[in-house]
């Protein structure tokens, strides 16, 4: 036992740990084009089994998930291992413990629920019960494990950007009639949802994606490459447009508003015109390109008659697509299921009069589906990694700052959308990348520490001549 431990021990084998979480997270990261890739392969060479089955990229996306979460569940347990033979308290063991409790607190409202089997292993479309959730836990763990590594984040930043880019770049051509046999509905369309089930789907991918391109801007040093990342924003900008999910544009233009307010306080005027510019160039093409659809200015009308409706008592089940009835709905729902909730993914068509099967905001989601105490826990969460990185907001790194605003930014999605299998997992990666501040905080002290030891040395040095 004692070999075993040492083994386990040793720097080599953390090391080793360290890299296959990096390739397990890789692995999730690339799930969209796996998912295209085995769509492509499967559709032209066993076309009975696509008709047969129903396989489609979102089922690809669901099995990669399980795949790299149940790995993520073993490569994360052996990098906790250590601390649990040192009897060391790791360095957000506060947080550790309010997301071990909301995890424990998740099991017991799933244990409760009506149906088990879907509590557990999730109804047929959305797939996320608890079993679900855990390869969740399994995929952030990696990125926790990986949240020493200075690099990682602008490495899976450049990742996504070029993935999405791809998957822009295809649903460009399907817009210009080209068939494009990766998608399931690969035909010219009405709504352009890429590889994913639903084109809110690809709208919350493109919210994270877009605000990680403009990270790259603000980190990358190349005017060459500045000028390259332009240009995929204006790309993937253009898909946000084909997709239309008016909630997506405006989760947009928060994460770009958050960032201009943010980097004007973390660094003065320095460069703060240019990205001023960026976020006008945006609401300007979008404005200019949603012509030949709909108006965007539509959009912004009905939302203001929405918002006019509900606050004069007037009757607005219609206001946000419907989306304020499918909450009150839930609302109602919590009141009688208040501390236990009702279970993953135990919400039916049949409770939102059949228009759909979730209530379109996740927080509401998570105390419909584990009570109060669950979406209390949950908000916690949020609470506990975020506002520090706003508290030390001049403190932080670059990658940090932008994994800070690309959760912003998705959090702000998150209040008109939904967890989806191959979306949650990517906002929670930059969620718990956002820890790094603590990091940050240590080495900005330290800079500072220097600068200051170095002016004194200068000084003494000046009164000895």
């Amino acid at each position: 036992m004692s070999k075993i431990n040492s083994l386990l021990l040793s720097d080599n084998f953390i090391n080793k740990i360290k890299r296959a979480a990096k390739i397990v997270l890789i692995t999730f990261f690339l799930s969209p084009i796996f998912a295209m890739i085995a769509y492509l392969i499967v559709n032209k060479y066993i076309p009975g089994y696509v008709s047969l089955y129903s396989l489609v990229p979102s089922d690809v996306f669901y099995y990669i998930m399980r795949f790299t979460g149940a790995f993520g569940i073993l490569i994360t347990f052996f990098y906790v291992y250590p601390f649990i033979i040192k009897k060391e308290k790791p360095k957000n063991w506060k947080l550790f413990i309010v997301i071990g409790v909301l995890l424990l607190w998740m099991f017991i409202c799933d244990l409760l629920a009506e149906d088990r089997s879907v509590s557990f292993f999730g109804a047929l479309y959305r797939e996320e019960g608890f079993i679900t959730i855990l390869c969740y836990v399994g995929i952030v763990g990696t990125a926790y494990i990986l949240l020493s590594d200075k690099n990682s984040i602008k490495f899976f930043l450049r990742l996504i950007t070029i993935i999405s880019c791809i998957i822009a770049f295809l649903v460009f051509l399907q817009s210009c009639r080209v068939y494009i046999p990766f998608f399931e509905s690969g035909y010219y369309n009405q709504f352009y949802m890429g590889p994913f089930y639903h084109f809110n789907h690809y709208g919350y991918y493109l919210t994270i994606t877009l605000m990680a391109n403009i990270g790259l801007f603000y980190i990358e040093e190349k005017k060459l490459v500045k000028g390259l990342l332009l240009g995929a924003f204006t790309l993937q900008s253009y898909a946000l447009v084909l997709c239309y999910t008016f909630g997506c544009f405006l989760a947009v233009l928060f994460g770009l508003i958050c960032f201009v307010v943010f980097y004007w306080i973390k660094n003065g005027k320095t460069h703060l015109i240019d990205y001023s510019f960026i976020v006008i160039l945006f609401v300007v093409a979008l404005l200019v390109l949603l012509t030949p659809y709909e108006s965007v200015f539509a959009d912004f009308l009905r939302l203001t008659k929405d918002v006019s409706d509900i606050a004069s008592g007037k009757e607005a089940d219609h206001a946000g697509s419907s989306r304020w009835m499918l909450w009150k709905i839930s609302f109602e729902t919590i009141g009688k299921h208040p501390i236990f909730g009702i279970g993953s993914d135990m919400s039916t068509a049949e409770m939102f009069n059949n228009i759909c099967n979730r209530p379109h905001n996740e927080f509401i989601q998570y105390a419909l589906f584990y009570g109060i105490p669950g979406g209390l826990l949950y908000f916690s969460m949020l609470v506990m990694i975020l506002l520090p990185c706003l508290l030390n907001i001049k403190k932080i790194s670059r990658e940090t700052f932008f994994c800070f605003i690309i959760t912003l930014a998705y959090l702000f999605s998150a209040l008109f959308g939904n967890t989806t299998y191959y979306i949650t997992p990517i906002f929670l990666t930059f969620l718990i990348w956002c820890l790094k501040y603590k990091d940050d905080i240590v080495q900005n002290e330290g800079a500072n520490e220097g600068l200051i030891d170095t002016k004194y040395n200068l000084e003494n040095e000046i009164e000895d001549n």
